[in-house]
């Protein structure tokens, strides 16, 4: 017979084992939390000059093989004019040199073999193509790719309790080295770059320095606020100076871009288009844009000029460079009056005297060319 007192001994049990259960899931979640970087440039070492972040990259990659853009781009006679530049034989030779090295050619099908979800890759000399890799990939899928299969082909080495594979073409001394440790994929062209992030894995700490502490990162992704699906940080205050940037930079502006130290590009993706939004940093000034634009597309040109690009005519932009609430409410007043359907549009938040001069006497030249046409 079960007594009162013993239903009651059993149900103290039995919320005592279900509390206990709840504390160590939510301890459980917590700690996973906060071993998961909020980005993975932390996993990157200190020293990078680019670093490119993707929240989804294989669903990027196999978007981009399934698509139409994909296939009029590769027939088109950009992409001609594009094989014969100096900038693709330059790569062609990079190409080369990382499939004698790795054994396999770098090709779409090895990218998508390493394509994980969360992915980031940091450029650290662009003259030589020197980069480190990291993506997010649960552990048996990270061996299944030509790299893993050929390990047999690199030196083994080994660094904060985690075995890597290095190979090294001994004509081009290009360098390459991969691992896998903790659910993440690595791969990079030179060995203490990977050792490097390995040992940041490793070590769990967010404190520790990383390619997303480097001044010019912090700097640059406070202004541009939150991501897009694909996003470009730039380091260019040195990226200016490098010889190769100014050789192969096509916009042919590297002037102009000395007045910044960094600058930010994200790609957002819609159902119905691609959004890309770009903000720079000035070198001298160094401030984010105002609160009342945060999250707005944007980016700063001369004289705190803001220009937004779009591939859908909705796209909206906003920018700034002037301090204070003050600055920003203004700012974001003006950007009320453009229309929703402009797909390009250039505003300032303090413009030099001369430069309000010009661009009004500019639109105001073009205002009575336009009522001169219409008359005639």
């Amino acid at each position: 017979m079960i007594t009162a007192r013993r239903i009651t001994s059993i149900a103290i049990g039995l919320t005592v084992a279900l509390a206990l259960a709840f504390a160590a899931t939510v301890a459980a979640r917590r700690q996973a939390a906060a071993a998961k970087p909020a980005t993975l440039a932390t996993l990157l070492p200190p020293g990078a000059t680019m670093v490119l972040e993707a929240k989804d990259l294989s669903s990027l990659v196999r978007d981009w093989n399934a698509s139409q853009a994909k296939t009029a781009w590769l027939q088109s006679a950009n992409y001609e004019t594009f094989v014969r530049s100096r900038l693709f034989l330059r790569l062609k030779d990079a190409y080369d040199e990382f499939a004698t090295a790795a054994g396999v050619p770098p090709d779409m099908g090895l990218v998508s073999e390493v394509a994980g979800r969360e992915s980031a890759l940091g450029l650290y000399d662009i003259g030589k193509l020197e980069f480190l890799y990291v993506t997010r990939l649960p552990s048996a899928q990270a061996m299944e790719n030509a790299l893993w299969r050929g390990r047999g082909d690199y030196e083994p080495r080994e660094v904060a309790g985690t075995p890597f594979y290095v190979r090294k073409d001994a004509e081009s001394e290009r360098v390459v080295a991969f691992a896998a440790r903790d659910g993440y994929l690595l791969l990079a062209t030179r060995e203490d770059l990977l050792a490097g992030a390995l040992t940041l894995i490793a070590g769990g700490s967010q404190e520790t320095d990383s390619a997303a502490t480097d001044s010019w990162y912090v700097q640059s992704v406070k202004a541009a606020g939150a991501a897009g699906d694909l996003r470009l940080v730039m380091d260019l205050e040195t990226l200016v100076k490098e010889p190769h940037f100014r050789s192969y930079w096509i916009q042919e502006n590297q002037s102009e871009l000395k007045a910044y130290s960094s600058a930010v590009s994200d790609l957002v993706r819609t159902p119905s288009d691609l959004r890309e939004t770009r903000v720079l940093v000035r070198a001298t000034e160094q401030r984010p844009a105002p609160a009342g634009a945060a999250g707005a597309a944007a980016a700063a040109g001369p004289s705190g000029a803001a220009t937004a690009t779009a591939a859908s005519a909705t796209a909206r932009a906003a920018a700034g460079t002037g301090t204070g609430a003050a600055a920003g409410s203004t700012f974001d007043d003006l950007l009320r009056a453009v229309p929703a359907d402009a797909g390009l549009y250039r505003a300032w938040a303090s413009p030099a005297a001369a430069e309000a001069t010009h661009a009004a006497h500019d639109h105001t030249g073009q205002w009575h060319r336009s009522r001169r046409a219409l008359r005639g």
